[in-house]
């Protein structure tokens, strides 16, 4: 980097221009005040910046000052640390002027009030939602048992996470799609009588009842079904580029936009899966998976236990990349995912822990399996590479 692009990184975090990437990538050059470059640079900014007036009060800028001056370089080069922050002229330097970025320069403090704020933080709760034919839109409460009638003729029975049909009117068949926004799962039972689990961020779009041969529905997210098999009447799941037809069946279903595309993995039973890019078509048996590559479907060992222990409130990963398991805790947290590095987001991990406790719990267990920390700013999580 050169001495320009340093003095223009520094000002645009002094400014409070910078992106957290930039501020992070301000934080590793602190770490390394020998480097005279670097000292020109945060002088030659300081003078262009030269602020009317601190934004902290002279006791919280000294306490900071003390903070950053253990955290950034071992006791032996304090005194550097010292000269050049009252050099800039102002107890509180880089950091500042940084205000809201303080945090990135982390301490141990920093971490313990990183878990404090993350033990405030549960999974998230913004209810289900049930669209109906005519574009009205009903919040489900997660109550007690009751039955209502829709204004599109569709009759419900509504229990605490659970929904079914109890009205079939085969001459109309309206089409309504559930939208699970909370973190637990959410059950369907379809006028046939099929099961129907829905993940967090996940949705199904099917009619009131199903008429005629075909029975077909649509899906978003992860979903699990226990289908009520007909051989009469085949049932079908689009989900992205692929078609999934049971043949007598339990199967999962994981289509979230940010995965790796449109994973089916078989429980029991068997389905076809049917690329519709290409045409290409698999059969599963108990226990495998198929995953499209490309354009082309791939048939692999499934690892059922993971795949399927969202049902039972878990996160189950074995040889998994931190960056997918850490998709799942973005989702389930309502939190978004910044790296410090790219090459962290490759490291596998295994272990099992419950989604239903705060996100504190999902921080010290990853960081005691992998070689990461956590930084925490309001609703986005920064993963560093561990200190220890």
């Amino acid at each position: 980097m050169t001495n320009q692009q340093l003095e223009d990184l520094i000002t645009r975090v002094m400014q409070r221009q910078a992106s957290i990437t930039e501020q992070m990538q301000l934080r590793e050059l602190l770490s390394d005040l020998k480097d005279e470059e670097l000292n020109q640079a945060l002088d030659q900014a300081w003078k262009l910046y030269e602020p009317y007036e601190s934004p902290f009060s002279e006791q919280d800028s000294d306490v900071m000052r003390h903070q950053l001056m253990s955290a950034i370089r071992p006791p032996a080069s304090i005194s550097k640390i010292k000269t050049l922050w009252y050099r800039m002229g102002i107890a509180g330097s880089v950091l500042l002027a940084l205000g809201a970025g303080y945090y990135m320069l982390r301490t141990k403090a920093d971490h313990a009030n990183t878990l404090m704020m993350a033990a405030k933080i549960n999974p998230v709760r913004k209810g289900v939602s049930l669209k109906l034919s005519n574009g009205q839109v009903l919040q489900l409460a997660n109550g007690n048992f009751s039955a209502r009638h829709t204004t599109d003729g569709a009759a419900l029975r509504q229990q605490p996470g659970h929904i079914s049909y109890i009205q079939a009117q085969p001459e109309k068949a309206e089409w309504h799609t559930l939208t699970n926004n909370s973190a637990g799962k959410y059950e369907l039972t379809l006028n046939d009588g099929t099961e129907v689990y829905l993940d967090i961020a996940s949705s199904i779009t099917y009619p009131t009842t199903f008429a005629g041969k075909d029975r077909q529905v649509v899906i978003t997210g992860q979903t699990y079904f226990k289908v009520k098999h007909n051989k009469q009447s085949p049932f079908r799941v689009k989900a992205g580029n692929q078609t999934i037809e049971d043949i007598g069946t339990e199967f999962n279903i994981n289509a979230y936009q940010d995965g790796a595309g449109v994973t089916t993995t078989l429980v029991e039973g068997a389905v076809q899966v049917q690329s519709t890019l290409d045409g290409d078509v698999v059969t599963l048996k108990p226990g495998q998976l198929a995953q499209a590559t490309g354009k082309e479907l791939e048939v692999k060992p499934a690892d059922l236990e993971a795949a399927t222990a969202w049902l039972q409130g878990k996160l189950v990963f074995h040889r998994q990349s931190l960056e997918s398991i850490l998709k799942n805790v973005a989702r389930i947290y309502d939190v978004q995912i910044v790296w410090q590095d790219d090459d962290l987001k490759n490291i596998e991990c295994g272990g099992s822990l419950s989604r239903t406790k705060t996100l504190a719990n999902i921080f010290s267990f990853i960081s005691e399996i992998a070689p990461v920390d956590f930084i925490l700013n309001g609703k986005t999580v920064i993963v560093l590479k561990s200190k220890k």
